[in-house]
């Protein structure tokens, strides 16, 4: 698992931020926060939260799916995120190898 650095994602327009003094680093896509990504604690699964926006254009998913691989250290694609967001839409826990995923429906505050 490597987290990657804050700044500018792979020449992209997106950005990668510390949020506040948590160990918590976020996504931004052309002015949007797209997804969060919250270490495990005491080997539980780590926790990625993906907002509204996160399928805005292919571009961002593209993001996305690499925002999330690069942290978790495995490797995600969209077939497999649309999957784990149906399964919580069907009421089923969406989790996929060391993460545990929430899809909401509101963004982020502060």
């Amino acid at each position: 698992m490597s987290i990657p650095h804050t700044g500018q994602f792979h020449r992209h327009q997106a950005y990668v931020t510390k949020v506040g003094t948590s160990t918590t680093v976020r996504l931004t896509s052309y002015q949007s926060v797209v997804a969060d990504f919250i270490p495990s604690v005491n080997n539980s699964k780590n926790h990625v939260i993906l907002y509204p926006r996160w399928q805005y254009s292919v571009s961002t998913v593209r993001q996305v799916t690499r925002f999330i691989s690069e942290c978790s250290g495995m490797w995600y694609n969209v077939d497999e995120l649309r999957k784990l967001a149906k399964q919580q839409t069907n009421g089923l826990l969406p989790i996929s190898g060391n993460c545990l995923f929430t899809f909401s429906n509101e963004y982020p505050r502060g």
